[in-house]
């Protein structure tokens, strides 16, 4: 018999299917157990690697997608390109560093309360700096999923015209 999930707390349950000889697949199921914060979505993904499709699509749109706690879990090269910093700078920095000295209290408050599960804009506009210093208006779209059975904050953004 599974655990209970304590409340706030969300997982997703993994399934391996078995042949002799080791696993032939390994799949998530679609829906959260109880206690997943509101607005949260499932990541399907096998422990350790993101599905190739997904990588494909996001390592070639156009659109900066990026997941975050308080600092940056994962970039796509679009993002680096809006940003001028490489992907190995993006993780692990700070969210706060790259919006705008004037939106970074606004941004930071909707960064917590999204994490949090309350409701928040899922689209607004803020300005970053980018690495050689431009500032530049962006358009945001963000949400919730589970990564590593914690919630966190994703987004896809790209510069304004």
């Amino acid at each position: 018999m599974a655990e209970p999930v304590p409340a706030g707390e969300a997982r997703l349950r993994l399934f391996n299917f078995m042949r002799r000889g080791g696993p032939i697949a390994t799949r998530t199921t679609d829906r959260l157990e109880p206690g997943a914060p509101p607005g949260a979505v499932p990541v399907l993904r096998p422990p350790g690697e993101a599905e190739p499709w997904f990588r494909t699509l996001a390592e070639t749109t156009a659109t900066a997608i990026f997941v975050y706690r308080d600092t940056f879990l994962y970039v796509n090269q679009a993002c680096e390109e809006l940003t001028g910093y490489s992907s190995a700078e993006l993780l692990g920095m700070p969210l706060g560093r790259l919006v705008h000295p004037d939106f970074r209290d606004e941004v930071a408050e909707r960064v917590q309360a999204r994490l949090r599960g309350e409701d928040v804009p899922r689209q607004y506009q803020t300005r970053i700096v980018r690495k050689d210093g431009e500032a530049r208006w962006i358009d945001l779209y963000g949400g919730l999923v589970l990564m590593d059975g914690e919630p966190a904050g994703m987004a896809r953004s790209s510069a304004e015209e």
